[in-house]
Parts: structure tokens; sequence; C-alpha cells
């Protein structure tokens, strides 16, 4: 496990900026995005209100009423808990001059499992071309930003990569083996993961009891830990990637140190259930109530704090 802290950085410039148009406690919410655990290089990240809430210790009402005075103050763009930190990547170092190939890569795997909305890409995608060396890098690892309804209002889906895949039998979908076909076949490669289309919840909670099972088959996980996993499929309305999962079940009875020390360990089945429990029980005002938000540190810490799990 990495327990290198992340160092987030907050521009002054944005902040003396930021403070002539936003209150104190907005303003420190703005913070709060540009150096949150959960954010990626690319400024385009999944934050459900249920996360923001949690980490500042305020209610959801409240994350919410922050988040759309941002989002109206032009700081932000939020939509369907994905949001977009404008002016984020400009000011990070490792995407000025020549970006390591593995960010490139990085940027492309997240976006391909994020599957941000066409108004959430097309900004994205907007700010990425004003840093030249980002942009080549991007398009030399197989980025394809599909332009559709070109004119004043343009949109943008993420089309298939051309990298080097193989293809699963039993899509309906045409294509080579460089995955640069259509359809709804599965590709698997190093820039894809095995997401089938995932338009609505029935198709979503499909994958992933999908990705669930394969990590079964392949001895990844165990029959205990599989088990526990399901119970998240119904309330994880994003589809994760068969990694993404792996990551996921592999926390589940871990609870991570708190500032003072206290955990840092794997609690029996028993007091895993019960946290579960308690999970699902409590409202915490997320739509999203997934296994990701479950592994949240501070959330399983509150969990075991209740129980009275040491």
């Amino acid at each position: 496990m990495n327990n290198t802290p992340r160092i987030g950085v907050f521009p002054c410039k944005l902040w003396r900026e930021a403070s002539k148009e936003l209150d104190l406690e907005t303003l420190c919410v703005l913070a709060y995005l540009w150096t949150c655990p959960h954010r990626k290089i690319e400024g385009l990240f999944e934050l459900p209100l249920g996360y923001v809430a949690s980490d500042l210790n305020v209610s959801v009402a409240v994350a919410e009423e922050k988040i759309k005075l941002l989002e109206e103050k032009g700081f932000i763009v939020y939509e369907d808990d994905v949001i977009f930190v404008k002016g984020y990547m400009g000011v990070q170092s490792k995407l000025q001059g020549k970006v390591p190939n593995d960010t490139i890569k990085g940027i492309i795997n997240n976006l391909t499992e994020l599957q941000p909305s066409k108004k959430l890409l097309e900004l994205w995608a907007n700010e990425a071309k004003n840093i030249p060396q980002l942009w080549q890098g991007l398009q030399e690892n197989g980025l394809k930003l599909q332009e559709v309804s070109p004119g004043l209002e343009s949109e943008y889906i993420l089309s298939t990569y051309p990298v080097s895949t193989e293809y699963v039998r039993g899509g309906s979908g045409s294509g080579t083996g460089i995955g640069t076909g259509t359809g709804n076949g599965s590709y698997k490669g190093s820039s894809v993961d095995e997401r089938t289309p995932a338009s609505n919840p029935l198709n979503i909670q499909q994958h992933n009891e999908k990705c669930i099972n394969t990590l079964l088959e392949q001895g990844l996980i165990s029959k205990d830990l599989a088990a526990r996993a399901q119970r998240f499929v119904p309330t994880t309305t994003l589809p994760l990637s068969k990694e993404r999962w792996l990551e996921e079940i592999n926390k589940l009875a871990y609870i991570p140190a708190d500032v003072y020390n206290h955990f840092d360990c794997n609690v029996e089945l028993d007091e895993l259930d019960q946290l579960i429990d308690r999970f699902f029980e409590i409202d915490f005002d997320s739509n999203d109530k997934s296994i990701c938000l479950f592994n949240d540190e501070k959330v399983k810490q509150r969990l075991a704090y209740r129980l009275g799990i040491t």
C-alpha cells in the first residue's frame, strides 16, 4: 500500500480572485475541490455530494448549496456526480513541457472509466487543447474525440482507442483486432476495460455483477469477499472496471488508520457485515452508495467508531 501523502496546490492568484466573489466558507470549499484526495490530474473526476459532505463534516444540503454557488460563479461544472474544476490542468507542473507517458495513459484510462457527459468532456477537451504538449501526447497515445453536431453547438464523445486489443466473442458489434470498429462488442486491452454499454441501471448492475463473478472465477478474490461485494451492486450507480472492483474488494475488510493512529487493521467477516449493515442504515445522503464510498477512509472510520471497533 502506498502511504505517500498526496499534495494539492491551490494557486494564490485564484485565492485572491475568488475571495472577491465568495464568502470564506465557500472559498474553503473551492480550496477543498483543488486539493481533495478524490481529484485527478485532469481536473475531471467523480465526486458525489456524499463524499463532499463526509470530507468537510457538513450536511449534504450544505455541500450541494456550495457546489451550486461555485458553479454559478464559474469556478466548476458539476453534473451527475462528476465535477470539472476549471483551470486545474493549466497549473499542474506535471502537465507542462513534456508530459510523462504514464501520466498520459493514466488520463486516458481515467476518462475511459469515468465516461463523462458530452458537456463535461467538451469543456475538458477545450482546456486540454490549450496545453499543446499534453494534447499532442493524448492523441499520440490513442485518445480520440469524435465530434457530433459540429458547429456552434458542437458535442464530443469518446470513441474507441486504437490500441492492441482482444475481441471477446459474444458481442453484437463489428470491429477489427485493434478495436477500431463500432458496435456493442467488448474489447480487452491496455486502454479500455471490459465495460459493456451501461446506459441504464440494469445494464450497470449486470456489468458490475459480471466483473465480480469474473474476479471470483479467476481466483483473484475469495467467495466470502465476493458475497460482500455483491451487496453493493444495486447501489453502485456507475459501471466500475474489473480492476477497480478488485481494488475496492481488497479494501473491504481493511480500516485505514485515522489521525490518532487508531485502526490500521483488518476486521473479521462478522465485523465487516456489521460495517456494511450500518453503512446502509445510516443516511449518507448519497444517491450512489457505492463500494467506493464505503471504502472512503473517513466514512469507514466513522462507521467503525459507531460500532466500537478498535
